[in-house]
């Protein structure tokens, strides 16, 4: 079960802020949360050419709250009245720009990714909100991708939807998660079923009647993702963050960085850290109770 009860949306001129507030309407209908619309005054905002003025319609059903924060950028700004406001859940959408301009400036909804202590829901500019019936959640078989896959077990109970696991199978990993050192060529049979006997006991343990297909992909965790989530045609993915900062993280790169700037669907990262919408197993339990 989901506990979402603040909802902030950044609100900025152009798709991107129609995007997000979309798909953040319904979900502040179904939760009975209220809803942040929030613009970030800074030095350097973030405008889009020739981009209309966004005043959605706001709806008698649900609450809404207009604010206006300043700031030194607008990830700061937006980060701050998250803390301050305890904001259970963002929807930002994204622009998708590559290149010197994404490079030297970042992507708000990046920073957002990687900053927030709560989770964050990536949406396309160019998006349009669809039913959710088919999630897929990349899984390392870790206490943080377990948590992602109860994410997805409560949405999909939403919607009766299908949850599906993929495993990136790194042909060089380090550390070693497959325990068979630098030899893996000779070892994949024995790594494939390893990791396909995981996903099922993952998908017993933790989805029961939502369990959808497993998949295994060779490769990196972001492209091996990404061609799961074309493939399956997935409408949503949920996807755990480390939430690394400094050095470590801008020479490693982040998966969920990658995974944001192209996802075909909407993202919902979810975080190793800060605050979790789930109910703790003792509600649940409570919950389930005749």
């Amino acid at each position: 079960m989901l506990t979402i009860r603040r909802i902030l949306v950044p609100a900025d001129a152009g798709p991107c802020g129609a995007a997000a507030y979309a798909r953040a309407l319904p979900l502040a209908r179904r939760f009975g949360a209220a809803l942040h619309l929030v613009h970030a005054d800074t030095p350097t905002p973030a405008v889009e050419d020739d981009a209309p003025v966004f005043l959605p319609p706001f709806p008698d059903d649900v609450r809404v709250v207009e604010a206006e924060v300043e700031g030194e950028g607008v990830a700061e700004a937006l980060l701050g009245y998250a803390a301050h406001h305890a904001i259970d859940l963002i929807v930002v959408g994204t622009h998708g720009r590559r290149g010197v301009a994404h490079l030297l400036f970042g992507s708000v909804a990046e920073r957002l990714v990687r900053e927030a202590a709560c989770p964050v829901l990536t949406v396309h500019a160019d998006a349009d909100p669809t039913d959710v019936c088919r999630i897929l959640v990349p899984v390392d078989f870790s206490e943080r991708s377990d948590e992602a896959v109860r994410y997805a077990r409560a949405l999909a109970e939403l919607d009766d939807a299908r949850v599906d696991l993929v495993h990136a199978i790194e042909t060089w990993s380090e550390p070693d998660i497959y325990g068979i050192g630098l030899l893996w060529y000779e070892a994949l049979p024995d790594i494939l079923t390893r990791v396909r006997a995981a996903m099922r006991e993952t998908a017993e343990d933790l989805l029961g009647p939502y369990a959808g297909e497993i998949h295994d992909e060779m490769g990196s965790p972001a492209p091996a993702i990404l061609a799961a989530a074309e493939r399956l045609s997935s409408d949503l993915i949920v996807l755990a963050t480390h939430g690394r900062t400094g050095l470590k993280r801008f020479a490693l790169g982040s998966v969920a960085e990658k995974v944001v700037q192209h996802a075909p669907c909407p993202v919902l990262a979810v975080k190793s850290f800060g605050k979790s919408l789930l109910a703790s197993p003792e509600a649940a339990a409570a919950d389930a109770a005749p």
